[in-house]
């Protein structure tokens, strides 16, 4: 198994507090992101093989959710899951409340954390495959992939999205930044596959 320095410094912690990685420096560019986080780059392509979600859609949804920030306090959110009657606070990298994240959990049989990246790219891919399954949106349409995320699938099905004129845009600039990774993975894939930073950076 390959350690870096960071995962060897950080196990006697685990138990106590866990790690976690510190917001990318360049949020704007896959390419640095994944540079400066190999081990998120791994936990996007078991992400993509588990479900099919394109690794471009569900860094999209987290940098527009959470901004990379594992405890960020986003005070205004859509994720609200209304419909379905839950009132718990968005939590983690993709601000999920309790009952969406618990029926996460007990459809895969996983135990998970919110504030974990890996666990975090698996729940979106589980939920955007859910989404295709249940609402047939193809996960080439991050906007309406987005906003069932957004509004749950009931919420999504009845239309409550079509009023709410700021959730609609934000749904379109997220296909944007997807639309941005995915043309920018294609020029730092091979080196990223390659990965020839030194075990001891960090």
């Amino acid at each position: 198994m390959h350690l870096n320095l960071r995962t060897v410094l950080c196990l006697p912690l685990i138990a106590l507090v866990g790690c976690t990685n510190p917001p990318p420096k360049n949020p704007d560019s896959i390419c640095s992101i994944f540079s400066q986080h190999h081990d998120w780059y791994q936990a996007a392509l078991n992400m993509e093989q588990d479900w099919g979600t394109p690794v471009s859609l569900a860094m999209a949804f987290i940098r527009q959710e959470s901004g990379f920030t594992h405890d960020i306090a986003v005070e205004s959110v859509f994720f609200r899951l209304s419909p379905r009657g839950d009132n718990s606070d968005p939590v983690g990298y993709t601000q999920a409340q309790d009952i969406i994240w618990q029926e996460y959990e007990d459809s895969t049989g996983k135990s998970s954390s919110r504030t974990n990246f890996a666990d975090s790219l698996d729940f979106i891919g589980w939920y955007t495959n859910e989404t295709k399954n249940r609402l047939n949106i193809p996960m080439s349409d991050v906007r309406n992939q987005y906003l069932a995320f957004q509004e749950g699938w009931n919420g999504y099905r009845d239309g409550y999205h079509k009023s709410k004129r700021e959730l609609l845009l934000t749904a379109s600039k997220v296909d944007r930044q997807a639309r941005t990774y995915a043309v920018q993975m294609k020029h730092c894939k091979v080196d990223l596959n390659q990965d020839k930073s030194p075990w001891w950076s960090f």
